[in-house]
Protein backbone atom coordinates (compact mmCIF):
# COMPACT_ATOMS: atom_id res chain seq x y z
CA UNK A 1 0.00 0.00 0.00
CA UNK A 2 1.24 3.10 -1.03
CA UNK A 3 1.44 6.14 1.85
CA UNK A 4 1.26 9.80 1.23
CA UNK A 5 4.54 11.30 2.43
CA UNK A 6 4.86 15.36 2.62
CA UNK A 7 7.86 17.21 1.70
CA UNK A 8 8.08 21.14 2.98
CA UNK A 9 11.40 22.42 2.10
CA UNK A 10 12.66 24.68 4.19
CA UNK A 11 16.24 25.97 5.56
CA UNK A 12 17.73 24.54 8.39
CA UNK A 13 19.61 27.17 9.96
CA UNK A 14 16.28 29.35 9.96
CA UNK A 15 14.05 29.85 12.95
CA UNK A 16 16.68 29.85 15.40
CA UNK A 17 15.76 32.20 18.72
CA UNK A 18 19.01 34.20 19.34
CA UNK A 19 18.72 33.52 23.40
CA UNK A 20 18.10 29.99 24.09
CA UNK A 21 17.60 29.20 28.28
CA UNK A 22 17.66 24.99 26.77
CA UNK A 23 18.43 23.41 24.01
CA UNK A 24 15.71 23.46 21.37
CA UNK A 25 15.17 20.13 19.70
CA UNK A 26 12.71 20.02 16.32
CA UNK A 27 11.80 16.27 14.75
CA UNK A 28 12.08 16.63 11.05
CA UNK A 29 11.75 12.84 10.43
CA UNK A 30 10.20 10.10 12.55
CA UNK A 31 9.61 7.22 10.55
CA UNK A 32 10.14 3.24 11.15
CA UNK A 33 12.54 2.89 13.67
CA UNK A 34 14.78 6.28 12.41
CA UNK A 35 14.11 9.72 14.08
CA UNK A 36 16.09 12.80 12.78
CA UNK A 37 16.27 15.88 15.13
CA UNK A 38 17.42 19.31 14.69
CA UNK A 39 19.29 20.04 17.98
CA UNK A 40 20.32 23.36 18.42
CA UNK A 41 22.57 24.26 21.05
CA UNK A 42 24.01 27.16 22.76
CA UNK A 43 26.79 25.69 24.50
CA UNK A 44 24.30 23.48 26.69
CA UNK A 45 25.59 21.18 28.64
CA UNK A 46 24.43 18.52 31.27
CA UNK A 47 25.13 18.96 35.38
CA UNK A 48 28.54 17.75 36.68
CA UNK A 49 29.01 14.22 36.73
CA UNK A 50 25.42 13.51 34.79
CA UNK A 51 25.64 10.27 32.81
CA UNK A 52 23.03 10.16 30.41
CA UNK A 53 22.08 6.42 29.56
CA UNK A 54 19.40 5.79 26.57
CA UNK A 55 18.48 2.51 25.22
CA UNK A 56 18.16 4.21 21.51
CA UNK A 57 21.56 4.09 19.31
CA UNK A 58 22.62 7.90 18.20
CA UNK A 59 24.80 9.52 15.41
CA UNK A 60 25.35 12.87 15.97
CA UNK A 61 26.72 15.34 12.75
CA UNK A 62 27.19 19.05 13.82
CA UNK A 63 25.76 21.89 10.94
CA UNK A 64 27.93 25.10 12.26
CA UNK A 65 31.24 23.58 9.86
CA UNK A 66 29.04 23.09 6.77
CA UNK A 67 26.89 26.37 7.32
CA UNK A 68 30.19 28.27 7.21
CA UNK A 69 32.28 26.53 5.56
CA UNK A 70 30.52 24.97 2.55
CA UNK A 71 27.18 27.00 2.13
CA UNK A 72 24.94 24.14 2.30
CA UNK A 73 21.78 26.37 3.58
CA UNK A 74 19.01 25.50 1.28
CA UNK A 75 19.87 21.54 0.79
CA UNK A 76 18.33 20.04 3.49
CA UNK A 77 14.35 19.00 3.46
CA UNK A 78 11.97 18.63 6.35
CA UNK A 79 9.27 15.57 5.84
CA UNK A 80 6.55 15.75 7.77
Amino acid sequence: MFRETRITIMNIFDNIPKQLPEELTDILVNSNGVRIERIVSQGHKSAHNFWYDQTENEWFRGLSFLKKNLNLENCFKRIG
